[in-house]
């Protein structure tokens, strides 16, 4: 059993046509949709160490935010963040809904580059995640899956879909090498496999799962 997405997944048919066009059709196709590449935000740094011109990752609190209309029609979303060594500007643009979106005073992880903004030093337009108790981050604070994206798919929009598919769905997959093979190349089993190619728990489960889907398509070769 594979899993028809259109009965499986709860989105729009506009989504599901846009999957359907990278060959995307069932629960077990998207699982095997690998991202292209990841990128480590599991590292934090304290506001007061952080540094212009580098991309950092911060965990605190917003103690103040608002929007501002330029006489051009943009919004800028500008706001004060901090943790317990000290604050600093956040600006986002054209997102005015994250006004209303991210809550004040309230655990929330950001990732950005550091740059001067409104001669400010600031954390500019930076992905963010609300921390929410005895849920796992998805979005960054850890290695982030990155997809290939087509216009209406992003790769936020995948992981949050695919997430969850993940933990219900990966009982679909068996193992189809053999056990001498595996235990001789030292390789991960094919569920552990998937589950860390695209959520790692570390950097050495990604690198062990990117080694054992390449051999894969090396022995499936043959």
């Amino acid at each position: 059993m594979t899993g028809r997405l259109d009965e499986l997944l709860h989105t729009t048919s506009k989504h599901l046509k846009k999957l359907q066009m990278l060959g995307i059709n069932t629960i077990k196709d998207f699982l095997l949709y690998f991202p292209r590449n990841h990128a480590d935000t599991s590292t934090f740094t304290k506001i007061a160490d952080i540094e212009l011109g580098k991309t950092c990752t911060i965990k605190g609190k917003i103690s103040s935010l608002f929007n501002i209309r330029t006489k051009f029609g943009k919004t800028i979303t500008k706001g004060v963040f901090f943790d317990d060594t000290g604050t600093i500007d956040v600006v986002w643009f054209n997102q005015a809904y994250l006004f209303k979106l991210l809550p004040r005073k309230k655990d929330i992880i950001l990732t950005g580059k550091v740059k001067y903004s409104f001669r400010k030093i600031a954390l500019q337009s930076p992905s963010h995640e609300i921390i929410k108790p005895y849920e796992e981050q998805i979005h960054t604070g850890r290695i982030v899956p990155v997809y290939h994206e087509t216009e209406g798919l992003t790769s936020k929009w995948i992981r949050e879909k695919l997430k969850p598919l993940i933990n219900e769905w990966i009982g679909i997959f068996e193992e189809y090498l053999p056990q001498n093979i595996i235990s001789g190349e030292k390789l991960l089993d094919y569920k552990t496999a998937i589950k860390n190619i695209h959520f790692p728990e570390s950097m050495q489960l990604l690198e062990q799962a990117r080694y054992r889907l390449a051999f894969d398509e090396l022995f499936l070769l043959q």
